[in-house]
């Protein structure tokens, strides 16, 4: 995945996650960057071109949406906490919100 990052760029839908209770979807991108991220403060062996665009993944892009209050919202609704939301099956959680307009690049919806 750090390959594909630098190779193309940011793709498809942003990390959503809960201001509280951490992730919602995108673990393996997250940890992706988090690489990114390590190798530029630990200065590996990476040209300037590199190390430019790692630069423009990470802080040019929108990366990430907060959607704690959609999740919260929907944890309320249903009478549930948030460790039983059907993580492999978001749609019931975000349909009708602004996170549907990502439901074709989400493998959890």
């Amino acid at each position: 995945m750090v390959k594909s990052l630098l190779a193309n760029g940011w793709q498809g839908a942003p990390i959503l996650f809960h201001s509280k209770s951490g992730l919602v979807t995108g673990s393996h991108r997250f940890a992706a960057l988090t690489k990114l991220y390590d190798m530029i403060q630990h200065g590996d062996d990476i040209d300037i071109e590199t190390t430019e665009h790692i630069d423009f993944v990470l802080f040019e892009t929108d990366l990430a949406e907060d959607v704690t209050d959609i999740v919260d919202d929907y944890c309320k609704r249903e009478d549930i906490p948030f460790d039983w939301i059907p993580f492999d099956s978001l749609e019931p959680v975000f349909v009708g919100t602004r996170i549907e307009q990502y439901k074709e690049e989400l493998a959890e919806w």
